[in-house]
């Protein structure tokens, strides 16, 4: 998973979809 190689991206991701 890219979410393992990238956790900060990951993080914002999740930023993106919360804002």
């Amino acid at each position: 998973s890219w979410s393992l190689r990238h956790p900060a991206a990951a993080a914002l991701h999740v930023l993106c979809l919360l804002t």
